[in-house]
Order: C-alpha cells, then structure tokens, then sequence
C-alpha cells in the first residue's frame, strides 16, 4: 500500500486516487455515476482488499469535500469506519498513528453522516480536446533516446539538454465513458541525428511501448505537455484504420488514463536501446506508398 503515516492520503495508493478523483471530477454526471466510472477505473487496473477499503474512505472523503451527493460511497465508507476494518489494515503504524488515525476517521464519519450540501458540478460544457489527430506525425527533440519529461514545468528543471531528434505518429484515438480523451502514438525510427522529415517518418518503422503490452502506447493528450515537449508537426498521413489498430497496445484506455501515461512516456529516439520494432509506417497508410 506504500503508507508512511497515519493521515488518509500518507498512502500512495490514496496520493494517486485523490488525482483520478480530480479528473473524473469533471465528467458531468452525478455522484453515483461518477463512482461507478471511478470503480471500473480501479478494477480494471486491479485492486486488492487493503487497496478497497482506501479507495472507500478516500472517495467518500473527496465527494463530501467537493460536495457530491453519493449515498452509496458515504455508507459503504461509513461500514469500514464502524467496522473497524481500516484500522486493522493499520498494522505497520506504531499505537500514536493509530489513535490519531482513529480520531480522523471519526471526523470523517461525522461529516459522512451529516454531508455538505450538493453543489453544482461546475463542468465543461464540452470534453477535453484531443491535441493531436489519427495520421499526425511529429518530431521532438530528445536526450538520450528520450523526449523530455513534460511533467516538469520548464527543461532547466527537468535537466534537459537535447542531443537528438525522434518522431512518432499518432495511430488512434478515443474518449473513455464518452469524455476523457485518449491517443495512442508510436515512436519511429527515424535518424536521430538531425530533425527528421516527413519522407523519413514514412520510411521509417514504429518503435513500439513494452510497458504497455507490447504496442502503441495509450496515452493521454495534454496541451501542456505538447508545448513542453516542443512538438513539430511534419505532416498528416491517412491510415488504414485497421493496420493501425492492430498495432495498439492491448492496454484498456481506462488504465491508461489512470495511470496518467503521458505523450512523453513513449517519445523515444532510435537510439534508445532494446525496444520492439514494428512495420514500416508506410505500410500502414491508407492508399500505397
């Protein structure tokens, strides 16, 4: 469970919950259709009986602090605190964590019983955009076989120093429970030497994702990341959609996105090493080469 304290987010697993939480957040549904897109999120990424009872507590605390109405959670996180059953996964935690973890879940229990009125669900009036498009090509700069790491803010701060170039294509995409958006991209095997060209991309074959099964990672398309990553787009192919798929990981976009796999995850250069190489990208368009 990786806990380091007696708090209800000194736990990874609830540190990472919390985040999901933030962007399901957004779908605009009411609390118990969120957490039934928040369940399946869980179970499709695997979830154990320790892992269960946080993900209980922590839904019902988020939900009441942001002030969605859902019976189901409040009650079933209401369960594990009279039961007694979180604090028997407390273990690790020396007798002063526990009694403070205690006093928590009691305050907690008290708001569950009494919650905060509903709020409305200040939401998008459209879903988030999808920043890239099916046959887009692009190239990046990279620093040894990899693009930079677009969750820090600036490359100073991520120790950045460009000695390369890579490319991928853009080979699918798709909104899981019809709102949040997913892309699936390749790498390819361009030279690194330069910035490549669209006629390289096109000669060049798909370098694909081995943390993802094995195929072209699923990912989620952030603006911020894209600039970050100073994408260049080389040009727009038309693929044939079902060579294309074929070589997409077999990953659900749900685990995907709850993982929060990032457009720089599988931005690589040909030089990065022991990875899959899959067809030449000119085989995957929709007309002949």
């Amino acid at each position: 469970m990786g806990a380091w304290g007696a708090g209800l987010y000194q736990n990874d697993y609830a540190l990472n919950l919390k985040n999901t939480i933030s962007l399901v957040s957004k779908i605009p549904r009411d609390g118990e259709r969120l957490l039934e897109v928040l369940w399946q999120m869980q179970c499709d990424s695997g979830i154990d009986e320790e892992d269960e009872c946080t993900f209980w507590l922590v839904v019902a605390d988020q939900f009441e602090r942001r002030g969605i109405a859902c019976p189901s959670a409040f009650s079933k996180a209401l369960a594990i605190i009279d039961d007694g059953h979180d604090i028997r996964c407390m273990e690790e935690l020396n007798q002063k964590d526990i009694i403070k973890r205690q006093r928590l879940l009691l305050e907690l229990a008290e708001r569950l019983r009494s919650p905060r009125p509903e709020r409305p669900m200040k939401t998008a009036r459209k879903p988030p955009e999808y920043v890239v498009e099916v046959g887009d090509i692009y190239a990046y700069p990279t620093m040894k076989g990899k693009a930079v790491n677009a969750w820090f803010p600036t490359w100073e701060k991520a120790g950045f120093q460009p000695d390369g170039w890579g490319a991928l294509v853009v080979l699918q995409k798709g909104r899981a429970f019809d709102w949040l958006p997913w892309v699936s991209v390749a790498a390819l095997t361009v030279p690194h030497e330069r910035r490549p060209s669209l006629d390289d991309a096109l000669k060049a074959r798909l370098l694909t994702f081995d943390l993802q099964t094995d195929g072209a990672a699923k990912v989620v398309p952030k603006r911020s990341h894209f600039k970050r990553m100073k994408m260049e787009l080389l040009g727009r192919v038309q693929l044939n959609n079902e060579k294309a798929e074929r070589q997409v990981s077999t990953w659900s976009d749900v685990t995907a996105i709850d993982c929060g796999w990032s457009l720089c995850s599988p931005a690589y250069s040909s030089n990065i090493g022991d990875l899959s190489i899959g067809p030449c990208l000119a085989d995957l368009l929709g007309m002949p080469p």
